[in-house]
């Protein structure tokens, strides 16, 4: 199960040095970080294994710094969620 928390926060992990504006994460981009979080939670029950975060919300300073992310990505919203597969597959 995914948390809000750890949905929020994840990034953290990777970039605590991130310099990230106190007022970037807005309450409506939290009530859709709510959202993601249920659906993939949601996901998970139905796909009946038991997976971590690998992304969630990413502050835009963050964002610069992931390889391979999208200059737009809907993680700077709130608006996307990334699942763990450790088996890739």
């Amino acid at each position: 199960m995914i948390t809000l928390d750890q949905y929020l926060t994840f990034w953290q992990q990777h970039y605590p040095d991130a310099d990230v504006p106190n007022d970037e994460l807005t309450a409506e981009m939290r009530a859709d970080a709510q959202v993601m979080v249920d659906l993939a939670n949601e996901l998970l029950d139905r796909f009946g294994h038991e997976r971590g975060l690998a992304s969630g919300w990413r502050p835009r300073s963050v964002n610069a710094r992931v390889p391979g992310a999208a200059p737009n990505s809907r993680h700077c919203l709130c608006r996307a969620v990334d699942i763990a597969d450790p088996g890739n597959g």
